[in-house]
């Protein structure tokens, strides 16, 4: 490093500032600036739920952050799982609320295109994104585990987003002897023997209405979690390898059925934009066709149409940004280096009073273009609070143009 001139061989050596990209100033894409925070809102994430006594802050560069933390308490296989599904949830950055969470609190984020290119902008990059193919978790079996089964780890895997997939094993010493649906899937080709399919039609199916379908698809996570630990903790308890490989496969295979089954449920429960559903047999048993409930009105949240400025003008509305949620932690890092400044964002303040009326004579293509970027790099930090909690006066609203 020092004959390479890339350092100057004082103090420690920190490789990764030595003989790595700078990441403020390193881009993939030279048509668009960098993005650190892609990486270290991540890192941060990570550190402050494994480890909230050391009270680190976000910052914009992720060489600043640790390499690693020691843990406050030992991590359970389950909450790391639940890891690769956060959304940072109940920080100020929570993707669930804020304009571009749409109506139905929606944390996935569209990446890219021709309008962030040309407008420019950021908005945090969560753990669970939308177009991930799959998730690993890989347990180092202890020894009397592994000496139980003769196998010295398990790869646990998670097909497409991991905020709605579940986790099934694939050990090491139980190859697969036949095709799975965890062996099956072409991106081009819609199939239903794919497990990768079955979760990423869920997922998509979800942005029709995320909240109200998380609420029935977050407990099935759950449930056939604690089911596929139940039958893999029975699987190593016999000490048959076979046995192991059998349940192995089983659960895999059961896993991707029951989840078909769900998909299939929710086609039916949010039809049109409705709440549909029974309380006795199935659909097609006419007699217990009294015990449904059809068409029940999900409708827009009040809060979103707070924000939009819903009212009984049945023109077209135009909006702009009408603030942002302020940060709840006076020691978050808003200021960018100077390596970086197109980064650094002012303390948010409210805006100025506009009027509320629809404004005769504006230019609509203007004021669409005002909605469609409703500031997005100050949303990247400040998206809000936790799903309910107390908000600004200026909040995350808009206002009408």
């Amino acid at each position: 490093a020092v004959k390479a001139g890339l350092w100057d061989g004082e103090g420690e050596l920190d490789f990764a500032l030595v003989w790595g990209p700078d990441p403020l100033t390193n881009t993939y894409d030279p048509t668009v600036p960098p993005i650190p925070r892609y990486s270290s809102m991540r890192s941060w994430r990570i550190y402050s739920r494994v480890a909230p006594s050391l009270g680190l802050k976000p910052v914009v560069n992720p060489l600043d952050l640790p390499f690693s933390v020691p843990v406050d308490r030992p991590i359970t296989r389950r909450e790391l799982f639940d890891l690769t599904r956060d959304h940072y949830e109940g920080t100020e950055f929570d993707m669930r609320v804020g304009v571009l969470a749409g109506p139905f609190g929606n944390p996935n984020r569209y990446e890219g295109g021709v309008g962030v290119h040309e407008h420019g902008g950021e908005f945090p990059r969560a753990i669970s994104i939308p177009r991930t193919s799959y998730s690993t978790v890989i347990e180092s079996l202890p020894q009397p585990r592994r000496e139980a089964i003769a196998s010295p780890s398990v790869a646990w895997i998670a097909t497409d987003s991991p905020a709605s997939s579940v986790y099934v094993p694939f050990y090491a010493s139980a190859p697969q002897t036949e095709l799975g649906p965890y062996q099956r899937g072409n991106l081009f080709r819609f199939t239903r023997d794919s497990a990768w399919w079955a979760f990423n039609f869920v997922a998509n199916l979800m942005t029709i209405n995320y909240q109200a379908m998380s609420e029935r698809v977050v407990p099935t996570v759950e449930e056939l979690q604690d089911e596929v630990d139940r039958q893999t903790a029975a699987a190593e308890a016999s000490g048959d390898p076979l046995v192991l490989l059998e349940t192995q496969m089983r659960v895999q295979r059961w896993v991707v059925e029951k989840w078909w089954d769900l998909a299939d449920e929710l086609v039916v429960m949010f039809n049109d934009g409705f709440l549909n559903g029974c309380t006795g047999q199935a659909l097609a048993h006419e007699r217990d066709l009294q015990k449904c409930n059809v068409a029940n009105h999900l409708g827009y949240p009040k809060q979103w149409l707070d924000m939009i400025g819903y009212d009984y003008n049945i023109h077209p509305h135009y909006v702009r940004p009408g603030g942002v949620m302020k940060p709840t932690d006076p020691g978050f890092n808003i200021t960018a280096p100077p390596r970086a400044p197109w980064l650094s964002i002012p303390t948010p303040e409210a805006s100025e009073p506009v009027a509320s009326s629809f404004g005769a004579g504006r230019d609509p293509v203007s004021a669409v273009y005002a909605v469609a970027m409703v500031g997005v790099a100050a949303v990247a930090f400040l998206a809000g609070r936790a799903s309910g909690g107390r908000r600004e006066a200026v909040g995350d609203h808009f206002q009408r143009m």
